[in-house]
């Protein structure tokens, strides 16, 4: 892949904190997930369209969906390397791809995601036009993107409560995406990551939950794959649930 000498590419190198580790001592899925969206934050400053940028407009990113495959998990105080680029952009929608190395140049993860402008006030998607600066575009693929939504939960075996509390919402108040993930993580129980890990996730972000809000989780395995789970989150109940975001997530024993 040329990334390494495309101008349009950015590159956010980090290390792996003591406090990003999981009991196996390897970065969590979730700190997996917090490093290639810092990437997506730092390209968007250098590019002018970071957060404080699109505020003095009136305007902020969200994330709609994102699809990650982690071949290696990087270990306490190992260093790695972000690359992300602006795969392509059209309408309402940016596509922004990543490829993750270690130390010595080895692909360990890539993902690719889907990103919307939204009015800060009234929380409208907006017209990518209304950036006054075009966004550079490197059209190569780290991971094809899809655009078929992810199935519904049909027979559960999981199912808990959330309260959106303070520590959810973010400046915009809203619950970030990050904290969704956090709580579909938790929603395997210990003994299975003991025995097996995360090594896809595909995430579609539907509508957005707010402080105060009682949301319902629920995770179901995918009978037909084993290691297949699909995990959703609503609020509301009976004829008025609304689906707040669908996924996918793929587990395999660990060696």
């Amino acid at each position: 892949m040329e990334t390494e000498t495309n101008k349009n590419v950015f590159f956010l190198p980090f290390e792996v904190k003591p406090h990003e580790i999981d009991f196996h001592g390897l970065l969590s899925p979730y700190y997996f997930l917090v490093h290639i969206q810092e990437a997506a934050i730092q390209h968007g400053i250098a590019l002018r369209m970071g957060f404080q940028d699109l505020r003095e407009i009136g305007l902020f990113w969200v994330l709609t969906r994102m699809k990650s495959v982690i071949t290696r998990y990087l270990e306490t105080l190992e260093r790695g390397v972000v690359a992300t680029w602006v795969k392509r952009v059209g309408g309402l929608q940016v596509l922004r791809d990543f490829l993750v190395t270690d130390s010595g140049g080895q692909e360990i993860a890539k993902a690719t995601s889907s990103w919307m402008l939204l009015d800060l006030r009234t929380h409208r998607p907006k017209s990518l036009k209304d950036v006054l600066r075009p966004m550079p575009v490197f059209s190569q693929e780290a991971l094809s993107y899809s655009r078929e939504p992810l199935p519904r939960l049909i027979r559960p075996s999981v199912e808990m409560p959330h309260a959106v509390t303070y520590s959810d919402v973010d400046v915009n108040y809203h619950v970030n995406n990050l904290k969704y993930l956090a709580w579909l993580f938790d929603l395997f129980p210990l003994g299975v990551y003991e025995k097996q890990q995360i090594v896809e996730i595909d995430v579609q972000f539907l509508k957005e939950a707010r402080y105060g809000e009682m949301l319902s989780m629920a995770l179901e395995e995918a009978r037909q794959n084993y290691g297949s789970f699909l995990a959703s989150i609503e609020r509301g109940q009976h004829a008025a649930k609304e689906q707040l975001l669908r996924a996918h997530i793929q587990l395999k024993p660990r060696h």
